[in-house]
């Protein structure tokens, strides 16, 4: 049985222009500023020329092997994500971890986002033990940061909790997966608590948690509770619906 995994969006972090971008050449802060705005409007396919651009862009300027470069990778990265490109986000976010290994230290929080964006990918494409290594490896990083760096201690603690749920949440995948219901069941549980917390319990991310849970717990003959979270689930869609056919752009 395959299924699906829940995509959780960290984008916000990496949509942040680097520091470096905003003291240097007009064309890169330009091709950068359009990046975001079409990425925030949903306009993936409009953006990757000027994602491109930006990328070549910055090698002129800083290099191949810079962390802004690595950055950007990653802004493209996340636009082939975005539009289903797995194969091509594999290899970009790849290509930025590794500038990023060699370039900054082992505990900066971009290795464990780099990391983390990895996992995301593993998981899309149903490979949840290599997905949950990413993970974990992305809570090591940020919990050596926030020991190293206590006044990003908030931010920081909350990403790494959200990274560790992310493991948990392939492992719970994986036992799906295997039919191992018992094992996936409280890991579902406490999984989807934590992205409740962070999200809200109507996001639309929520729905995939829900469905998840919901279908081990009715084979474990918890029909009851399964109903409730599968009425949770389809209620969130057909909020989403609604705002598309009323064009609400903030729903």
């Amino acid at each position: 049985m395959r299924v699906t995994c829940l995509m959780l969006p960290l984008a916000a972090m990496l949509w942040l222009a680097p520091d470096s971008v905003l003291g240097q050449s007009v064309e890169l802060r330009a091709a950068h500023r359009q990046v975001t705005d079409l990425y925030e409007k949903g306009r993936y396919e409009e953006a990757m020329p000027f994602a491109e651009e930006t990328i070549r862009l910055s090698e002129q300027e800083f290099g191949a092997e810079h962390p802004t470069t690595a950055t950007l990778i990653d802004n493209l990265a996340e636009l082939h994500r975005e539009r289903g490109s797995l194969a091509e986000a594999e290899s970009l976010f790849n290509r930025a971890l590794a500038i990023r290994q060699t370039s900054l230290a082992p505990d900066h929080p971009d290795l464990a986002a780099s990391n983390d964006s990895l996992g995301t990918v593993m998981s899309t494409l149903g490979r949840y033990a290599e997905a949950e290594a990413y993970h974990w490896q992305a809570v090591r990083i940020a919990e050596q940061t926030v020991a190293r760096r206590p006044h990003v201690l908030n931010e920081l603690s909350r990403l790494a909790a959200l990274y560790r749920t992310r493991a948990l949440y392939n492992r719970a995948l994986l036992f799906e997966e295997q039919e191992r219901y018992i094992d996936a069941e409280p890991l579902f549980d406490g999984a989807r608590a934590v992205f409740e917390a962070n999200l809200g319990a109507d996001h639309p991310d929520m729905i995939v948690p829900l469905e998840h849970h919901a279908q081990v717990l009715r084979e474990l003959g918890r029909d009851a509770e399964a109903g409730e979270l599968e009425s949770r689930a389809v209620a969130i869609r057909m909020s989403q619906q609604a705002c598309v056919v009323e064009d609400i752009a903030v729903c």
